[in-house]
Parts: C-alpha cells; sequence; structure tokens
C-alpha cells in the first residue's frame, strides 16, 4: 500500500458507510501498472476481514462479446465452487429454463436473478463486488452492473470498479456516466512520488535505494508495476548489491558491458525477466496467455499436446517467479501487462492458429458453447468438418447464450463455401434466427427476403422456406408492421403443403395482427380457426394464442363474461404448455383475466391473480405492472399506482404496451395539482401496445386545459377521443374519461356531446353491466336530465365499486345540481362526501375545483375534511409503505417482502426509496431503528 494510504481510506470511507446499510459505488482509474489491482487486493482483504461476502472478477478482452462473462467472473459461475444460491441465475446464464423468445428476455431474467440474489446475501452481510479491467467487461455485464449500482444506496452493498483510461466503449461510458450522477466516489491513481518509490523498493528488498539505484529506477516515472518488474530484473540479473541499510547497482569497471543494461520501457524490462525462464516455462506461458487470464494444466496439456507434467513444471516454475497467482481455484497472470507481454511473444498468424486449435480441442473436450465460438472467430479461418458439424448441433443453444457470437460465426459460415449444400441452408436459417433473438429484427426481415427471393431450384413448401417464412413474420411483428406480417401469414396459409399444425400457428399470429390493426371481423374469424385446430390437434400453444386474441376482442368489444372465461382457458393451455417445457412470450396467463376482473370491479380478485404475476415475472417482463398501475389508479392508491410505474421504468417494452404509465402519471399529477410543465409524459407513439389507451393522451391534455380555464377547448380534444376511439381498441376503457366529459358539456352548455356520452356509456353497460359501467350512466343521465337521485345512485354506484375518484365526482355533480336547486344542507353534505373522497387521494385540483364551483351557489364545506397527509415523516407513510418498512425492520430483503406481500422486488424497492425519502434516512438499518421508537 506504498503511497496508496489516502486512496485505500476513502475506499474504506464508503465500505464502512456500507456496512452501516448504505451503499455506494467507486471507481478506480489509472494507466497500466498503476497500482490499480495491488489496491483492490488490499481493499479485498479488509473486506474478507470484516465479514463482507466478497464477489471479486477480472474482465478479459478475449471475453468482450460474451454475455456476463466478467460478471461471471465476480459471481464464481462457471469458474470455481458455485454457491448454491446461485443455482438458479447459474441456470439462467448457461440457457436452461430461459424465458421469452429473445435475447431481451434473457437479459431482464438475468438482471431479475441478480438483484434478488444480491438482496437476499445483503440481508446476512455486507456484499462487495469489484471488477477489475472493466474497460474489457462484456455490455451484457455493464448493463446488469447499471441495475445493480441503482440498488446500492438502499443496501449493504459496494462496487468497485478498476479500469484504464482508455479504451473506453460506449457501454462503460454510458455505465460511468449514470454512476457518476448517482454519487460515485472517482479514484484517478496518480504515479508515486520519489519517496513513495524508495519506500516501495526498501519494502521489496529491506533497504533503501542508493543514489544509482535512485536514478536508474527514476525512468519508470512513478509506475509501481515497472518500478517492481525493473528491480526485480536487476536483482534476478545479480546486478544489485543489498547491504543493511542501502541497496545500489554493482559497479561495473569500464569497458565491461552492463550486467542488467536499463531497459526503455516496462514491456522491455518484462521481457528482459522473460529472458531468465527455461525456455519451455517461456513457451507454456505464451501459449496461456495467448488463450485467455487464466492457466488451466489439463487444457493446455490438450491444446499444447505436451505431457501434463511437462506443463506443470512450466507452471510451478512460473508461480516462484511470481508471474502466475492463485485467484480462487484457478491460476491467473498476476497482472495483464505480464500476459500481454507473454502473447506479444507470438506472432498474430501463430496466435490464430493456436486459437483456432483451442476452439477445435474444447469442442471434443465439451467446453461452453461460448466460449469454443470466441476461439473459432478469433482463429479467423474458414471452420473445418468437426466445427461445422459442432455448430450445427450448438446453434440454437450458442444463440441463446451469445448471440452476437452466433451471428458473427453463422454469417462466416454462410458467406464460405465449406459446408454442403443442405447444412449451408440450415446455417442460412439458424443465422435469420440468431438475428431475430438478439433484437435485430430489420436485419434478420432482410436477409430472410434475400434468402427468399433467390429460391431457383430449391422446391416451394420445404423445411427450410417455411422455417425462414416464419421468421419473416416474426420479423415483420417485431418491428410493429403488423400489414405486412399478414401479408406474409396470409400468402404462407395459401400455399399447398402446410400441415394442420403450421394452419392453426398462423392462425392465431394472424389473428393478433388483425386485432392490433382494428380489424375485428377478419380477427375474430382467424383466432377462432386456431382454437378450432388447435383444439383437433389438442395442442395448448395455438389454442392458447387464440384464446388470447378472442378474449383481447371480447374484453374490447365490452363483453367481459366472454373475456374472463377466455382468459381462463388462456391460463389453462399456458399451464400445459409449461409442463412441455414451451414457453412463449405470446401466452400470457394473467393479463387478459386481471383485465377482465378489473373492468368487473372485481378489484381484489384482479389483485390477487396479478399477486401471482409476479412469481412469474419473469415471463411477462413486468406487463403486470403496467395492470396494477391502472387497477391502483381507478381504486384510488395512487401512491401505490406510482410506486408500480416507477418501478416498470427501464424495463423492456417493445411493443410499448407501457406507454400509458407515461399518460397515469400525469393524469395523477393534474388531480392532485403538482403537474409540471418539464414532466415527462410522453403519450402514445406509434408502438401496437401504446394504441390500446389512447384516449389517456386525450385525457391528460383536456384536464390540462380545464386547470387553466380552457373548457370549451378541453370538450372538444376529450369528446373528440372518446368518439374516435369507442369502437377500437380502447373501446373497453374510454368510458373512464365519459364523466370528465360530462363535467365540460355541462359547463360548456353543449347538450349534444352530453347526451351522445350518456349514449355510448348505455351501450357498453348494456353489452355486460357493471357497478362502474352503470354508475358512469348514472352520472350522464343525471346531469343530462337535471336529476339529484340519479347522481345519489351513481355515487353508491361507484363506492360499491371501488372507485372513489369517480365517486367523489358524482358527489360533486350531486352539490352543484342540489345547491341550485336551493337545497342548501344537502349540497353542504354531498360536498363534504366529494371532499372525502378527494381527500383520500390527496387530489387538491379536485377539491379546489368543487369548492370553487359550489362557491358561486354560496355553499361552503361544513367540515374542515379529514387532514391532508403530511410529506415527510412517519405519518407520510402509505398503508402499503407502512407494511414494507415493518418488514425491512424484521431484516426481510426486497424479495422476501415481495414474496410475503405479492408485490414485485422492482415494486419492494421502490417502496423502500420512498420511505427513506420521507424519513430523511439513508440505509435500512436506520428504518428498524426509527420503527422501534416509534412503538
Amino acid at each position: 500500500m506504498v503511497g496508496r494510504q489516502d486512496d485505500f481510506a476513502r475506499i474504506s470511507a464508503v465500505a464502512e458507510q456500507a456496512a452501516a446499510g448504505r451503499g455506494g459505488i467507486v471507481i478506480i482509474s489509472g494507466e497500466p501498472g498503476i497500482g490499480k489491482t495491488s489496491l483492490l487486493n488490499a481493499v479485498s482483504r479488509s473486506a474478507s476481514s470484516h465479514g463482507a461476502r466478497l464477489l471479486r472478477g477480472t474482465a478479459a478482452e478475449i471475453e468482450q462479446e460474451v454475455p456476463y462473462a466478467a460478471l461471471g467472473w465476480c459471481l464464481g459461475i462457471g469458474h470455481g465452487t458455485l454457491d448454491p444460491s446461485a443455482a438458479q441465475l447459474h441456470s439462467l446464464l448457461r440457457g436452461v429454463d430461459l424465458p421469452g423468445d429473445g435475447a431481451f428476455s434473457r437479459h431482464f431474467a438475468v438482471v431479475e436473478a441478480l438483484l434478488a440474489l444480491v438482496d437476499q446475501w445483503c440481508t446476512t452481510s455486507p456484499v462487495m463486488l469489484i471488477l477489475d479491467d472493466a474497460n474489457w467487461a462484456d455490455p451484457s455485464s455493464l448493463a446488469a452492473l447499471e441495475r445493480l449500482g441503482e440498488t446500492a444506496t438502499e443496501l449493504p452493498l459496494m462496487i468497485v470498479l478498476a479500469m484504464r483510461p482508455l479504451p473506453r466503449g460506449e457501454s462503460l461510458a454510458a455505465l460511468l456516466k449514470q454512476f457518476y450522477a448517482w454519487g460515485a466516489t472517482e479514484l484517478q491513481l496518480k504515479p508515486l512520488t520519489e519517496p513513495d518509490v524508495a519506500a516501495l523498493i526498501e519494502d521489496r528488498l529491506g533497504a533503501a535505494p542508493g543514489p544509482a539505484l535512485t536514478a536508474a529506477v527514476a525512468g519508470a516515472g512513478g509506475n509501481p508495476f515497472y518500478v517492481v518488474e525493473l528491480v526485480a530484473g536487476l536483482q534476478q540479473a545479480e546486478a544489485l548489491t543489498v547491504g543493511r541499510e542501502i541497496t545500489e547497482l554493482v559497479t561495473v569497471p569500464a569497458g565491461q558491458p552492463e550486467r542488467f543494461p536499463l531497459p526503455e520501457s516496462l514491456t522491455e524490462t518484462v521481457e528482459r525477466r522473460l529472458d531468465f525462464l527455461p525456455r519451455t516455462a517461456q513457451q507454456v506461458l505464451t501459449m496461456a496467455a495467448a488463450l485467455g487470464t487464466s492457466v488451466e494444466a489439463m487444457e493446455l496439456s490438450t491444446v499444447l499436446d505436451l505431457a501434463v507434467m511437462e506443463i506443470w513444471e512450466a507452471i510451478s516454475i512460473a508461480t516462484e517467479a511470481g508471474m502466475l497467482v492463485k485467484s480462487g481455484d484457478e491460476l491467473v497472470f498476476r497482472h495483464d501487462l505480464l500476459r500481454q507481454v507473454f502473447a506479444d511473444q507470438l506472432p498474430t498468424s501463430a496466435r490464430t492458429s493456436l486459437q483456432l486449435r483451442a476452439g477445435r480441442v474444447l469442442i471434443t473436450a465439451g467446453a461452453p458453447a461460448e466460449r469454443i465460438a470466441n476461439y473459432l472467430l478469433a482463429g479467423d479461418a474458414p471452420l473445418d468438418d468437426q466445427s461445422l458439424r459442432w455448430l450445427a448441433e450448438t446453434a440454437d443453444t450458442l444463440t441463446v447464450r451469445a448471440p452476437e457470437l452466433a451471428i458473427n460465426l453463422l454469417a462466416g459460415v454462410v458467406a464460405g463455401s465449406g459446408s454442403d449444400r443442405t447444412a449451408h441452408e440450415n446455417f442460412r436459417v439458424q443465422h435469420v434466427r440468431a438475428l431475430l433473438w438478439n433484437g435485430r429484427a430489420a436485419e434478420a426481415e432482410t436477409t430472410a427476403k434475400a434468402i427468399l427471393a433467390s429460391r431457383t431450384s430449391t422446391a416451394p413448401g420445404s423445411a427450410n422456406d417455411k422455417a425462414l417464412q416464419w421468421l419473416l413474420v416474426r420479423a415483420y411483428y417485431a418491428q410493429g408492421r403488423l400489414d405486412d406480417a399478414a401479408a406474409t401469414a396470409n400468402l404462407v396459409l395459401a400455399q399447398p403443403g402446410l400441415t394442420r399444425w403450421e394452419e392453426g400457428l398462423y392462425n392465431a399470429f394472424l389473428a393478433l395482427f388483425y386485432f392490433f390493426a382494428e380489424k375485428f371481423d377478419v380477427g375474430e374469424q382467424a383466432a377462432t380457426r386456431a382454437i378450432s385446430i388447435g383444439d383437433d390437434l389438442d395442442d395448448p400453444l395455438t389454442v392458447g394464442m387464440g384464446c388470447t386474441t378472442l378474449g383481447g376482442l371480447r374484453y374490447t368489444q365490452g363483453y367481459l363474461d366472454q373475456a374472463l372465461a377466455l382468459g381462463e382457458r388462456v391460463a389453462a393451455a399456458y399451464e400445459t404448455c409449461q409442463r412441455s417445457g414451451n414457453r412463449l412470450d405470446q401466452l400470457d396467463p394473467y393479463v387478459l383475466r386481471a383485465h377482465s376482473l378489473i373492468e368487473l370491479d372485481r378489484a381484489a380478485e384482479a389483485e390477487e391473480i396479478l399477486g401471482h404475476a409476479v412469481v412469474d415475472g419473469l415471463q411477462n417482463r413486468g406487463l403486470h405492472l403496467v395492470s396494477r398501475a391502472r387497477l391502483y389508479f381507478l381504486s384510488g392508491r395512487w401512491d401505490d399506482a406510482l410506486a408500480e410505474i416507477l418501478a416498470r421504468q427501464g424495463l423492456p417494452d417493445i411493443f410499448g404496451h407501457g406507454v400509458v404509465t407515461n399518460s397515469m402519471t400525469a393524469l395523477i399529477a393534474v388531480h392532485r395539482g403538482t403537474f409540471d410543465a418539464g414532466l415527462n409524459w410522453a403519450g402514445p407513439d406509434d408502438r401496437v401496445g401504446s394504441q390500446t389507451y389512447l384516449h389517456f393522451d386525450s385525457w391528460v391534455d383536456a384536464l390540462l386545459l380545464e386547470s387553466r380555464g380552457k373548457p370549451n377547448e378541453a370538450l372538444d380534444i376529450l369528446s373528440e377521443a372518446c368518439r374516435k376511439l369507442a369502437s377500437g381498441l380502447a373501446g373497453s376503457t374510454v368510458y373512464y374519461a365519459y364523466p370528465d366529459v360530462a363535467r365540460l358539456a355541462v359547463a360548456s352548455g353543449n347538450r349534444q356531446v352530453l347526451d351522445e356520452m350518456s349514449t355510448a356509456a348505455e351501450t357498453l353497460d348494456a353489452r355486460y353491466s357493471t357497478l362502474s359501467r352503470r354508475g358512469t350512466v348514472l352520472l350522464c343521465r343525471g346531469l343530462s336530465l337535471d336529476q339529484p337521485e340519479l347522481l345519489e345512485q351513481s355515487a353508491q354506484a361507484f363506492h360499491r365499486a371501488g372507485r372513489p375518484l369517480y365517486e367523489g365526482q358524482a358527489r360533486e355533480e350531486l352539490a352543484v345540481i342540489l345547491a341550485r336547486h336551493g337545497r342548501t344542507a344537502d349540497a353542504r353534505s354531498a360536498l363534504d362526501a366529494a371532499m372525502r373522497s378527494y381527500a383520500g387521494m390527496d387530489a387538491q385540483w379536485d377539491i379546489s375545483r368543487a369548492e370553487s364551483r359550489l362557491r358561486e351557489h354560496g355553499v361552503r364545506r361544513g367540515s374542515r375534511g379529514p387532514r391532508k397527509r403530511p410529506k415527510t415523516g412517519w405519518q407520510a407513510l402509505t398503508p402499503t409503505e407502512q407494511k414494507v418498512a415493518e418488514l425491512v425492520a424484521q431484516g426481510g430483503s426486497n424479495s422476501d417482502i415481495a414474496t410475503r406481500m405479492f408485490l414485485s422486488r422492482r415494486t419492494v424497492q421502490t417502496h423502500v426509496s420512498s420511505i427513506l425519502n420521507k424519513l430523511d434516512l439513508q440505509s435500512r438499518v436506520q428504518i428498524a431503528v426509527g420503527l422501534a421508537r416509534q412503538v
């Protein structure tokens, strides 16, 4: 630790803070050899001695295209003994029991499993994750670390990254920008001062350097690794005289050559040290360095075709010379600079040949697919027959584990001519599949179309053509190009030779395309055909997909009983598929049932269904959070809705299903009177999922206009949206805005719009009557007919439905009509009831509006009503936050609490962040202490 005491102290301060419950992030940067690794060694020893769980790894340059390679080194996955608690994460990284059908699904699953695992570990001890040479880390590992860093300040978790100033790719630069925004501690290691260099030499040799040695090492520029290697070389060459107090260069008589001429660079210093190693040891280390960071005797023996004992002898010599060191259960080069110098001894052509041979040898040894692919690509040569057979057998596995490696390897094979025609055609299909899996749908489309267009002699309807057509349909769908997807599906369905199963599957997807394109008639026909074929073949996947679309259509049309029944069939099909290991993203067993139950005003049952969705959260990638947010919005649990919305941020959403949460956030802000013009609430985009809630965007715009004194403009916007969307994808929920349209119509004196909304509400209610739909009808008709009795019935219906915002609106309208009829006491009572509903949601804008409207009729509130909930302190916590705080105080991890409360782990994390913010605390430990004082 010579010269690094201050740096170590700064890191230790963050570590102490982490041990107390509030973690942090440290970024260490500096030139090669400046002492980053030595500093990490000291930090690691300190962390272990204080009982922290240490997760340490070093990223390797050769593994930059292997997803989660750097993370795997830190967690010991694939390197040494695996912690049993990391078994699920290990399975996901190996591609076992993988949810979804794309790389984004895999990443979400891996990250969620990582966060849950670290969260669990943090309940028993502080956790320190250290990644050295982070500049070589793969993008997937860096993305996972970003999510982990987001939780660091709320856990006893410390993340330490060490890296060179250059190179820094886009992924690392983005990660560092985010870490610094979160307050990461930055350490830039500087060269050692001359006194520090002298102390370092004295520590190594037992005596201080003399003037000549001091002058000799000055050329090292204060780089400790350079100094140590230079002194070791001088000592190895017997060019030093070590006395009791002074170490000095050996004086060489005039005319005689220097025993160890001073090198001009660090690389030359290391190279000269290699001259003292036996030639066999040099060769073994050179070959090992070209293959990676670790040294494995059996593997080297096979690759180099040398006896194991010969390899072990070379390794023993290198270990004694300090070239190799123990890292966990493996031997690694003491410093990456050493490895680089060794690797550079090998000409480029020889290095690529060695890596190609390593790939071939590892095929026989049954090594992981991504490692073999890495070597075969580095070999930069056509694959031989053995490698081609391996790729044909392993392409699917490689695509899941390392899609970029699969794409590059398959692209090389497809561009070459080393495989026979049949195998070549299979590789072309695999290439398209890998592109689609990795989210490169446009490239998959282009490649598939080019292959299909090039067909001359291949018979139509071949297995490969069918596979390409299916991939092309999915590529169109992934880009949201529903018309193209439907057109291609119809062309395929018109071709002869389709199996019944293929016909059913294409109809199931075709129904989905038509549904999102709002072509409901043909969509229903296709869905019905898919279900019929699926039933005939006893194929649960086809049945489930057909029922999903038909159920969505019935839900959209308002036939909720039919939608719920179809949702039950989807759930049954999903269970059957899951037992057989078939889990496609297109089959979701929860959302259709939950949405139907929400609209049926069966909120408790909907919440229970969504609680079960938490258990399978890796499959639906958080779509249940959108459903929960809508449920809580309608139920008046707006803080819980916002927590779900926050938890939803950052999750993959290629179809735009979560876009509505932006508008929902804005709606809550408008009602609470906290809307900020700078609020990011971008409305619906062109993705298919966002089309189901298009009216939310207009709803926000209209309420903002009303709040700014422009009711006529507000009415125009909102009534037009309701009129336009009632028969489309938004048809089942557009009535949410009818009460606001009715109020604006009354304010604008527009009887036509008021009657139009009344009729629309009645039409929807006639399809399947619910309390909330009936309440909407009664509210609109009550205003149209100026009948307070209908408004009273409306308020009671909304109360029984559990929709406090609408109950408040009905009571407000009732108060206005009663006041206008001269029934002041009754009006005041209705106003007080409306205030209670609004206050429970902190709907300050609604409170102000209602008070203003009644004040015009000389009616003021009869009581002060409930006190406004404070913004800070224990009284500021919502009921959900209070329960979360109690479980935190009991030592529960976020995952434990999520399981007990049927919430997602992300939602619990959001609640914990809110609790810490409201209580002005910094750690979970402080929550426990503070709660104990409240008792």
